[in-house]
């Protein structure tokens, strides 16, 4: 098998994870796109606007693909060393949903007058999914620490 860059220090097991965690990524993608499609137009209930749309699809098929690869042991190479993004990614997610509480206890509002759902809900919603994929690889760090201990 030909070693990309993207396959380096990852063992065959763990490539094959990570294609199904990209596969689950993009189905939740093509999914929450179709749903949220019906939901505007179908139902014409018109809740989601263009950033709603990329936000919320692209942001919850990201973190599919996170936490899938870190339950997986696919997303550190096989020794072990770590690229440091599912950290970025609960420290950036964490602060997100701190700033995006301030926000909502001071008055911004979750749902705009017109109906359609506020900025501040949205990144909520992205600093939890950006925090769902740290908390997953940091419980799967510890849980991989502690079974090596014992």
């Amino acid at each position: 098998m030909k070693n990309s860059t993207l396959e380096k220090g990852f063992d065959e097991r763990q490539i094959l994870e990570r294609g199904r965690a990209f596969r689950n990524a993009y189905l939740t993608l093509a999914g929450t796109l179709l749903l949220m499609f019906l939901m505007n137009d179908g139902f014409e209930l018109y809740i989601f606007d263009g950033l709603a749309l990329f936000d919320i699809s692209i942001m919850l098929s990201l973190a599919v693909f996170g936490c899938t690869a870190v339950l997986h042991d696919a997303f550190d190479s096989y020794d072990r060393v770590s690229n440091g993004v599912p950290i970025i990614f609960g420290i950036y997610g964490v602060i997100s949903v701190i700033m995006s509480i301030v926000h909502i206890v001071k008055g911004d509002p979750l749902i705009e007058e017109s109906g359609v759902i506020g900025s501040e809900l949205i990144f909520l919603f992205t600093g939890l999914c950006f925090a769902s994929v740290g908390i997953a690889y940091l419980i799967k760090r510890a849980r991989d620490k502690k079974s090596s201990e014992e």
